[in-house]
C-alpha cells in the first residue's frame, strides 16, 4: 500500500469516526429535546392543576363568606325580634342544629376544605404540608360556632391560595 492509499484510508477512517460522533451527538440532542418537551408538558399540567385548585379555593371562600353573612343576619334579626328572651335566643344559637335543610350549610364548607387539602397534598408535593397548613376542625355545628369558624377557615384557605400562586 502506498503512502497515498494509507493517507486515504486514514482520512476515511477519521471521517467514519467523525460521522459516528456526529450521529451520537445528534441522538443525545434529540433525547435532551424530548426530555425537555416532556418536562414542559408536565409543568403545564401542574400549572393547570394548581390553577384549578386556586379557583376552587376562591369559590369556597366566597361561599363561606355568604354563609357567615346569612347566618349573621339571621342571628341579628333573631336577637332584635326577641330582645325580651335574649338568653333563650343565645342558648338556641349555641346549640347544634339537627335540621336536615340546614346541615349542608354546615358540612359542605368543611367537606370542600378537606377536599382542597387532599388535592393540594396529592398534586403539589409540599414539604411539611401539615405544619404549614394544620388541619382545622370545628367540633360544634351551632350557628354561633359556624360564624366563628368559617372566617378562620377562610384565613387558612387564603394562605393556601397565596402559596399555590407562587407555583404558577
Amino acid at each position: 500500500m502506498t503512502d497515498n492509499e494509507k493517507s486515504k484510508d486514514k482520512r476515511l477512517e477519521e471521517k467514519e469516526k467523525l460521522e459516528a460522533e456526529i450521529t451520537r451527538s445528534l441522538s443525545v440532542a434529540k433525547m435532551k429535546e424530548t426530555h425537555k418537551q416532556i418536562e414542559d408538558i408536565e409543568k403545564s399540567r401542574k400549572k393547570t392543576t394548581v390553577q384549578s385548585i386556586i379557583d376552587r379555593i376562591t369559590l369556597n371562600m366566597a361561599t363561606n363568606i355568604a354563609i357567615v353573612n346569612g347566618l349573621d343576619a339571621v342571628i341579628k334579626t333573631s336577637k332584635e325580634k326577641h330582645k325580651d328572651r335574649e338568653k333563650e335566643v343565645e342558648a338556641i344559637l349555641s346549640q347544634e342544629l339537627d335540621d336536615e335543610n340546614l346541615k349542608p350549610y354546615f358540612t359542605a364548607p368543611i367537606e370542600n376544605y378537606e377536599s382542597i387539602r387532599l388535592d393540594i397534598q396529592r398534586n403539589c408535593e409540599i414539604k411539611d404540608f401539615d405544619k404549614l397548613f394544620p388541619r382545622l376542625q370545628n367540633k360544634s355545628k351551632s350557628p354561633n360556632a359556624i360564624t366563628s369558624f368559617l372566617p378562620i377557615l377562610n384565613f387558612q384557605l387564603a394562605d393556601m391560595q397565596l402559596y399555590l400562586k407562587r407555583m404558577l
